[in-house]
Protein backbone atom coordinates (compact mmCIF):
# COMPACT_ATOMS: atom_id res chain seq x y z
CA UNK A 1 0.00 0.00 0.00
CA UNK A 2 1.34 3.45 -0.97
CA UNK A 3 1.97 5.55 2.12
CA UNK A 4 0.58 9.17 2.22
CA UNK A 5 1.15 11.72 4.49
CA UNK A 6 -0.44 14.88 6.06
CA UNK A 7 0.70 17.90 5.09
CA UNK A 8 2.03 19.59 8.55
CA UNK A 9 1.21 22.80 9.85
CA UNK A 10 3.20 25.16 8.12
CA UNK A 11 3.16 23.26 4.84
CA UNK A 12 -1.04 24.04 4.92
CA UNK A 13 -0.44 27.11 4.08
CA UNK A 14 1.53 26.65 0.67
CA UNK A 15 -0.92 24.98 -1.39
CA UNK A 16 -3.44 27.92 -0.29
CA UNK A 17 -1.41 30.89 -1.32
CA UNK A 18 1.12 29.65 -4.31
CA UNK A 19 1.13 31.10 -7.73
CA UNK A 20 3.51 32.67 -10.27
CA UNK A 21 3.54 35.94 -7.98
CA UNK A 22 4.29 33.75 -5.30
CA UNK A 23 5.99 30.25 -6.01
CA UNK A 24 6.44 29.09 -2.64
CA UNK A 25 9.55 27.61 -4.29
CA UNK A 26 13.52 27.89 -2.97
CA UNK A 27 16.72 26.46 -3.70
CA UNK A 28 19.85 25.53 -2.53
CA UNK A 29 22.79 25.10 -4.73
CA UNK A 30 25.89 23.80 -4.20
CA UNK A 31 29.03 24.88 -6.17
CA UNK A 32 31.83 22.23 -6.78
CA UNK A 33 34.95 22.25 -8.35
CA UNK A 34 34.94 20.14 -11.00
CA UNK A 35 31.83 20.36 -13.99
CA UNK A 36 28.73 17.68 -13.24
CA UNK A 37 28.84 14.80 -15.00
CA UNK A 38 25.08 14.68 -15.89
CA UNK A 39 24.60 10.82 -16.05
CA UNK A 40 26.17 10.03 -12.59
CA UNK A 41 24.04 13.09 -11.28
CA UNK A 42 20.72 11.49 -12.30
CA UNK A 43 21.94 8.22 -10.98
CA UNK A 44 22.82 9.53 -7.84
CA UNK A 45 19.55 11.02 -7.55
CA UNK A 46 17.56 7.00 -8.02
CA UNK A 47 19.33 6.31 -5.19
CA UNK A 48 19.05 9.25 -2.88
CA UNK A 49 15.40 9.82 -3.27
CA UNK A 50 14.01 6.54 -2.01
CA UNK A 51 16.07 7.60 1.16
CA UNK A 52 13.89 10.67 2.08
CA UNK A 53 10.35 9.77 1.61
CA UNK A 54 8.44 12.64 2.30
CA UNK A 55 10.34 14.08 -0.55
CA UNK A 56 9.78 11.32 -2.78
CA UNK A 57 5.38 12.57 -3.20
CA UNK A 58 2.82 14.16 -5.33
CA UNK A 59 0.15 16.37 -4.04
CA UNK A 60 -3.09 15.31 -3.83
CA UNK A 61 -6.46 16.99 -3.19
CA UNK A 62 -9.19 15.94 -0.11
CA UNK A 63 -11.86 16.92 0.70
CA UNK A 64 -10.68 19.06 3.99
CA UNK A 65 -7.04 19.27 2.95
CA UNK A 66 -4.30 18.89 0.56
CA UNK A 67 -1.62 15.82 1.42
CA UNK A 68 1.37 14.08 -0.37
CA UNK A 69 0.89 10.83 -1.50
CA UNK A 70 3.84 8.51 -2.36
CA UNK A 71 5.75 9.16 -5.84
CA UNK A 72 7.42 5.94 -7.29
CA UNK A 73 7.82 7.90 -10.65
CA UNK A 74 11.22 8.66 -11.45
CA UNK A 75 12.73 12.13 -10.71
CA UNK A 76 14.19 13.38 -14.14
CA UNK A 77 17.47 16.06 -13.35
CA UNK A 78 17.22 19.16 -16.05
CA UNK A 79 19.84 21.78 -17.25
CA UNK A 80 18.96 24.87 -15.30
CA UNK A 81 17.41 27.19 -18.28
CA UNK A 82 14.77 29.33 -16.40
CA UNK A 83 14.92 31.75 -13.51
CA UNK A 84 15.23 30.71 -9.55
CA UNK A 85 12.43 29.38 -7.77
CA UNK A 86 10.37 29.68 -10.99
CA UNK A 87 6.90 27.94 -9.94
CA UNK A 88 6.56 23.91 -9.86
CA UNK A 89 4.01 22.95 -11.96
CA UNK A 90 2.34 19.41 -10.10
CA UNK A 91 2.11 18.15 -13.68
CA UNK A 92 5.60 18.16 -14.84
CA UNK A 93 8.75 15.84 -14.04
CA UNK A 94 6.10 12.76 -12.97
CA UNK A 95 4.08 15.30 -10.36
CA UNK A 96 7.49 15.14 -8.05
CA UNK A 97 7.35 18.29 -5.99
CA UNK A 98 11.16 18.34 -5.51
CA UNK A 99 13.45 19.66 -9.18
CA UNK A 100 17.23 18.50 -9.11
CA UNK A 101 18.59 21.46 -11.78
CA UNK A 102 22.58 21.69 -12.94
CA UNK A 103 24.92 24.00 -14.76
CA UNK A 104 28.38 24.13 -15.58
CA UNK A 105 29.78 23.14 -12.00
CA UNK A 106 26.69 23.84 -9.77
CA UNK A 107 23.79 21.77 -8.41
CA UNK A 108 20.72 23.12 -7.06
CA UNK A 109 17.49 21.72 -5.58
CA UNK A 110 14.26 23.93 -5.33
CA UNK A 111 11.38 22.24 -3.24
CA UNK A 112 8.05 23.44 -3.00
CA UNK A 113 7.73 25.05 0.87
CA UNK A 114 4.93 22.46 1.90
CA UNK A 115 7.58 19.80 1.78
CA UNK A 116 10.36 20.99 4.24
CA UNK A 117 12.15 24.00 5.13
CA UNK A 118 15.07 25.06 4.58
CA UNK A 119 16.99 22.57 7.16
CA UNK A 120 15.20 19.26 5.89
CA UNK A 121 16.48 20.27 2.38
CA UNK A 122 19.68 20.84 3.21
CA UNK A 123 19.80 17.15 4.66
CA UNK A 124 18.70 15.64 1.42
CA UNK A 125 21.07 17.88 -0.34
CA UNK A 126 24.04 16.62 1.50
CA UNK A 127 23.22 13.25 0.85
CA UNK A 128 22.76 13.71 -2.88
CA UNK A 129 26.20 15.74 -3.25
CA UNK A 130 28.04 12.83 -1.37
CA UNK A 131 26.23 9.55 -3.06
CA UNK A 132 27.69 11.96 -6.60
CA UNK A 133 31.48 12.39 -5.37
CA UNK A 134 31.10 8.76 -4.95
CA UNK A 135 29.81 8.00 -7.74
CA UNK A 136 32.62 10.27 -9.81
CA UNK A 137 35.04 8.32 -8.44
CA UNK A 138 36.26 10.63 -5.08
CA UNK A 139 37.15 9.10 -1.79
CA UNK A 140 35.46 10.55 1.18
CA UNK A 141 34.02 8.89 4.40
CA UNK A 142 30.57 10.65 5.88
CA UNK A 143 32.30 11.13 9.27
CA UNK A 144 28.90 9.79 10.58
CA UNK A 145 27.10 13.49 9.74
CA UNK A 146 25.32 12.18 6.12
CA UNK A 147 22.15 10.48 6.16
CA UNK A 148 23.50 7.53 3.88
CA UNK A 149 21.23 6.51 0.88
CA UNK A 150 21.28 3.06 2.27
CA UNK A 151 19.84 4.13 5.82
CA UNK A 152 16.78 3.29 6.95
CA UNK A 153 14.24 6.30 7.91
CA UNK A 154 12.98 6.70 10.95
CA UNK A 155 9.60 8.17 12.42
CA UNK A 156 11.45 11.20 13.81
CA UNK A 157 12.20 11.88 10.37
CA UNK A 158 8.83 11.92 9.32
CA UNK A 159 6.91 13.52 12.01
CA UNK A 160 5.22 16.71 12.13
CA UNK A 161 7.15 18.11 15.39
CA UNK A 162 4.00 21.23 15.50
CA UNK A 163 1.62 18.90 15.84
CA UNK A 164 4.39 16.98 18.52
CA UNK A 165 4.90 20.11 20.79
CA UNK A 166 1.29 21.86 20.53
CA UNK A 167 -0.02 21.58 23.71
CA UNK A 168 -3.34 23.66 24.70
CA UNK A 169 -2.74 27.00 26.72
CA UNK A 170 -3.12 30.82 26.50
CA UNK A 171 -1.24 31.84 23.09
CA UNK A 172 0.49 36.02 23.58
CA UNK A 173 0.58 37.20 20.23
CA UNK A 174 3.18 39.66 19.32
CA UNK A 175 2.96 42.93 18.28
CA UNK A 176 1.51 43.31 14.44
CA UNK A 177 2.13 46.63 12.89
CA UNK A 178 1.35 48.05 9.47
CA UNK A 179 4.79 47.42 7.19
CA UNK A 180 6.81 49.60 4.89
CA UNK A 181 6.73 47.96 1.38
CA UNK A 182 9.56 48.66 -1.21
CA UNK A 183 8.44 50.15 -4.08
CA UNK A 184 10.05 49.05 -7.43
CA UNK A 185 9.30 48.42 -11.01
CA UNK A 186 9.24 44.48 -11.52
CA UNK A 187 10.91 43.08 -13.81
CA UNK A 188 9.36 41.99 -17.62
CA UNK A 189 9.57 38.96 -18.37
CA UNK A 190 8.36 37.94 -14.76
CA UNK A 191 11.47 36.50 -13.24
CA UNK A 192 13.96 36.64 -10.52
CA UNK A 193 17.42 38.23 -10.18
CA UNK A 194 19.90 37.03 -7.86
CA UNK A 195 22.80 38.82 -6.56
CA UNK A 196 24.96 36.85 -4.42
CA UNK A 197 27.75 38.55 -1.78
CA UNK A 198 30.51 36.02 -0.49
CA UNK A 199 32.68 36.80 2.48
CA UNK A 200 34.61 35.38 5.42
CA UNK A 201 32.25 33.96 8.28
CA UNK A 202 35.40 35.03 10.97
CA UNK A 203 35.55 37.98 9.72
CA UNK A 204 31.65 38.73 10.08
CA UNK A 205 31.26 37.20 13.05
CA UNK A 206 34.26 38.81 14.39
CA UNK A 207 32.23 42.23 13.60
CA UNK A 208 29.29 40.96 15.48
CA UNK A 209 31.06 39.48 18.50
CA UNK A 210 32.64 43.06 19.12
CA UNK A 211 28.99 44.74 19.04
CA UNK A 212 27.79 42.12 21.77
CA UNK A 213 25.08 40.10 19.00
CA UNK A 214 24.75 37.47 16.71
CA UNK A 215 25.40 37.18 12.98
CA UNK A 216 21.69 37.43 11.97
CA UNK A 217 21.24 40.53 14.36
CA UNK A 218 23.75 41.79 12.43
CA UNK A 219 23.09 41.38 9.29
CA UNK A 220 19.04 42.49 9.61
CA UNK A 221 20.51 45.57 11.21
CA UNK A 222 22.39 46.20 8.12
CA UNK A 223 19.49 45.49 6.15
CA UNK A 224 17.18 47.54 7.77
CA UNK A 225 19.57 50.55 7.67
CA UNK A 226 20.15 49.84 3.58
CA UNK A 227 16.41 50.11 3.19
CA UNK A 228 15.97 53.52 5.24
CA UNK A 229 19.14 54.94 3.97
CA UNK A 230 17.75 54.34 0.12
CA UNK A 231 14.22 54.98 0.45
CA UNK A 232 12.99 56.73 3.90
CA UNK A 233 15.77 58.81 4.37
CA UNK A 234 14.16 61.63 3.21
CA UNK A 235 10.81 61.10 4.36
CA UNK A 236 9.04 63.10 7.00
CA UNK A 237 7.12 60.11 8.48
CA UNK A 238 8.82 57.16 10.60
CA UNK A 239 7.64 54.00 8.74
CA UNK A 240 7.91 50.40 10.08
CA UNK A 241 10.50 48.41 8.28
CA UNK A 242 9.42 44.90 9.29
CA UNK A 243 12.33 42.27 8.83
CA UNK A 244 10.98 39.01 8.78
CA UNK A 245 13.79 36.19 10.76
CA UNK A 246 12.45 32.60 10.05
CA UNK A 247 13.22 30.25 13.23
CA UNK A 248 14.49 26.91 13.18
CA UNK A 249 12.49 25.02 15.93
CA UNK A 250 14.66 22.75 16.05
CA UNK A 251 17.51 24.27 17.93
CA UNK A 252 15.07 24.91 20.79
CA UNK A 253 13.21 21.72 20.78
CA UNK A 254 14.29 18.13 20.29
CA UNK A 255 13.75 17.37 16.67
CA UNK A 256 15.00 15.63 13.98
CA UNK A 257 12.38 15.96 11.24
CA UNK A 258 12.93 16.49 8.07
CA UNK A 259 9.84 18.49 7.45
CA UNK A 260 8.65 22.28 8.35
CA UNK A 261 9.45 22.98 11.42
CA UNK A 262 10.14 26.74 11.84
CA UNK A 263 8.73 29.99 13.52
CA UNK A 264 8.52 33.37 11.37
CA UNK A 265 9.54 36.54 14.09
CA UNK A 266 9.27 39.98 12.83
CA UNK A 267 11.33 42.92 14.03
CA UNK A 268 10.20 46.05 14.07
CA UNK A 269 12.57 49.08 13.44
CA UNK A 270 11.42 52.60 13.12
CA UNK A 271 14.28 54.57 11.92
CA UNK A 272 14.70 58.51 12.51
CA UNK A 273 17.38 60.88 11.13
CA UNK A 274 18.85 60.69 14.84
CA UNK A 275 19.44 57.50 15.30
CA UNK A 276 22.52 56.09 14.85
CA UNK A 277 23.87 52.66 13.23
CA UNK A 278 24.48 51.11 16.82
CA UNK A 279 21.07 52.59 17.68
CA UNK A 280 19.28 50.09 15.70
CA UNK A 281 21.33 47.44 16.16
CA UNK A 282 20.38 47.55 19.84
CA UNK A 283 17.35 47.37 18.95
CA UNK A 284 17.25 44.78 16.62
CA UNK A 285 19.77 42.47 19.14
CA UNK A 286 16.95 43.28 21.53
CA UNK A 287 14.06 42.21 19.90
CA UNK A 288 15.20 38.70 18.53
CA UNK A 289 16.27 38.20 21.80
CA UNK A 290 13.04 38.58 23.30
CA UNK A 291 11.27 36.23 20.25
CA UNK A 292 13.46 33.76 20.23
CA UNK A 293 12.97 32.11 23.64
CA UNK A 294 11.48 28.62 24.14
CA UNK A 295 8.87 30.60 26.15
CA UNK A 296 7.63 32.94 23.19
CA UNK A 297 8.32 30.34 20.84
CA UNK A 298 6.29 28.07 22.23
CA UNK A 299 3.37 30.41 22.38
CA UNK A 300 4.18 31.32 18.94
CA UNK A 301 3.23 27.64 18.01
CA UNK A 302 0.21 27.76 20.35
CA UNK A 303 -1.12 30.98 18.28
CA UNK A 304 -0.43 29.41 15.23
CA UNK A 305 -2.09 26.13 16.08
CA UNK A 306 -4.80 26.74 17.67
CA UNK A 307 -7.46 27.66 14.53
CA UNK A 308 -6.34 24.43 13.64
CA UNK A 309 -7.44 22.32 16.36
CA UNK A 310 -10.82 23.63 16.44
CA UNK A 311 -13.05 20.66 15.47
CA UNK A 312 -15.97 22.28 13.61
CA UNK A 313 -13.08 24.42 11.38
CA UNK A 314 -11.69 20.42 10.64
CA UNK A 315 -14.93 19.80 8.64
CA UNK A 316 -14.76 23.44 6.54
CA UNK A 317 -14.40 22.12 2.71
CA UNK A 318 -10.85 22.61 1.49
CA UNK A 319 -11.76 25.41 -0.47
CA UNK A 320 -13.42 27.23 1.86
CA UNK A 321 -10.21 27.28 3.89
CA UNK A 322 -7.60 28.02 1.16
CA UNK A 323 -9.84 30.91 0.69
CA UNK A 324 -9.39 32.01 4.18
CA UNK A 325 -6.32 31.08 4.58
CA UNK A 326 -5.35 33.17 1.83
CA UNK A 327 -6.82 36.37 2.91
CA UNK A 328 -5.41 35.65 6.54
CA UNK A 329 -1.70 35.38 4.81
CA UNK A 330 -2.09 38.39 2.51
CA UNK A 331 -3.36 40.35 5.65
CA UNK A 332 -1.88 38.94 8.20
CA UNK A 333 1.61 38.14 6.73
CA UNK A 334 2.55 39.90 3.65
CA UNK A 335 1.13 42.99 4.39
CA UNK A 336 3.14 43.23 7.66
CA UNK A 337 6.68 42.40 6.33
CA UNK A 338 9.31 44.27 4.32
CA UNK A 339 11.78 41.65 3.55
CA UNK A 340 12.84 38.41 4.87
CA UNK A 341 16.21 37.64 5.95
CA UNK A 342 16.62 33.67 6.75
CA UNK A 343 20.49 32.59 8.32
CA UNK A 344 20.84 28.87 7.22
CA UNK A 345 23.57 28.67 9.88
CA UNK A 346 26.83 26.71 9.53
CA UNK A 347 26.09 23.34 7.28
CA UNK A 348 28.50 21.30 8.56
CA UNK A 349 30.03 18.59 5.82
CA UNK A 350 32.67 16.01 6.20
CA UNK A 351 35.93 17.14 5.75
CA UNK A 352 37.25 14.88 2.55
CA UNK A 353 33.18 15.93 0.75
CA UNK A 354 33.90 19.94 1.64
CA UNK A 355 36.79 20.02 -0.15
CA UNK A 356 35.39 19.44 -3.29
CA UNK A 357 32.91 21.96 -2.62
CA UNK A 358 33.69 26.05 -3.47
CA UNK A 359 30.17 27.43 -1.81
CA UNK A 360 26.74 26.46 -0.42
CA UNK A 361 23.73 29.11 -1.14
CA UNK A 362 20.14 29.32 -0.84
CA UNK A 363 17.88 31.90 -2.83
CA UNK A 364 14.38 32.33 -1.06
CA UNK A 365 11.52 33.52 -3.67
CA UNK A 366 10.32 37.22 -3.89
CA UNK A 367 6.44 37.96 -4.19
CA UNK A 368 5.20 41.29 -5.20
CA UNK A 369 4.24 42.61 -1.67
CA UNK A 370 7.78 41.32 -0.42
CA UNK A 371 10.05 42.53 -3.65
CA UNK A 372 13.39 42.06 -2.20
CA UNK A 373 14.50 38.80 0.26
CA UNK A 374 18.00 37.46 1.70
CA UNK A 375 19.42 34.26 2.95
CA UNK A 376 22.25 33.27 4.22
CA UNK A 377 24.60 30.41 3.99
CA UNK A 378 28.01 29.57 5.58
CA UNK A 379 30.39 26.13 5.01
CA UNK A 380 33.98 26.62 6.60
CA UNK A 381 34.65 30.23 6.45
CA UNK A 382 33.12 30.97 3.25
CA UNK A 383 29.61 33.16 4.09
CA UNK A 384 27.08 33.39 1.18
CA UNK A 385 24.83 36.20 1.23
CA UNK A 386 22.07 35.74 -1.66
CA UNK A 387 19.33 38.40 -2.52
CA UNK A 388 16.42 37.57 -4.52
CA UNK A 389 14.65 40.24 -6.11
CA UNK A 390 11.68 40.63 -8.69
CA UNK A 391 12.20 44.27 -8.85
CA UNK A 392 14.33 46.49 -11.28
CA UNK A 393 16.01 48.23 -8.80
CA UNK A 394 18.69 46.99 -6.97
CA UNK A 395 19.81 49.96 -4.32
CA UNK A 396 19.10 48.98 -1.64
CA UNK A 397 21.00 45.80 -2.25
CA UNK A 398 24.24 48.25 -3.47
CA UNK A 399 23.45 49.82 -0.22
CA UNK A 400 23.61 46.91 1.62
CA UNK A 401 27.12 45.51 0.25
CA UNK A 402 28.86 48.93 0.19
CA UNK A 403 28.14 49.03 4.87
CA UNK A 404 29.68 45.83 4.51
CA UNK A 405 32.54 47.08 2.50
CA UNK A 406 32.74 50.58 3.64
CA UNK A 407 31.19 50.46 7.29
CA UNK A 408 32.70 46.97 8.36
CA UNK A 409 36.20 47.03 6.47
CA UNK A 410 35.02 43.50 4.87
CA UNK A 411 36.09 42.11 1.83
CA UNK A 412 33.26 40.92 -0.33
CA UNK A 413 33.08 39.19 -3.77
CA UNK A 414 30.26 40.09 -5.67
CA UNK A 415 27.81 38.00 -8.85
CA UNK A 416 24.89 38.18 -10.28
CA UNK A 417 22.75 35.54 -12.72
CA UNK A 418 21.34 39.01 -13.67
CA UNK A 419 18.50 37.86 -15.19
CA UNK A 420 15.97 41.15 -16.01
CA UNK A 421 19.53 43.54 -16.23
Amino acid sequence: MDRWYRLDHAGKLFPAIADANNTSTYRISVMLTELIQEEQLQLAVDIVIKRFPTMAVKIDRGAYWEYFSENNERLLIGPEQNYPCFQINPDDNNGHMIRVLYYKKKISVEAFHALADGTGIIEFVKTLIYQYLLLIGKAIDDEGIILLPEGIPNSTETEDSFQKYYHPGKAIRGQQVKAYHIPGDMIIPNGNNVIHGILSAKALNDIAKQNGVTITAYLVTVLAYAIYMQTLRYTPDKANIVVCVPVDLRNLFPSRTLRNFFAVENIIIQVSSEDTFNDILLNVSTQMKEKTTKEYLDSEILANMKYEKTFALRLVPRFIKNMFIRYGYNFFGESKTTTTLSNLGRIVLPKDMAAFIENINAVLYPTDSCPINCTVCTVGDCLTITFSRKIIQGHIIEEFFRVLTNQCNLEVAVYSNEWGM
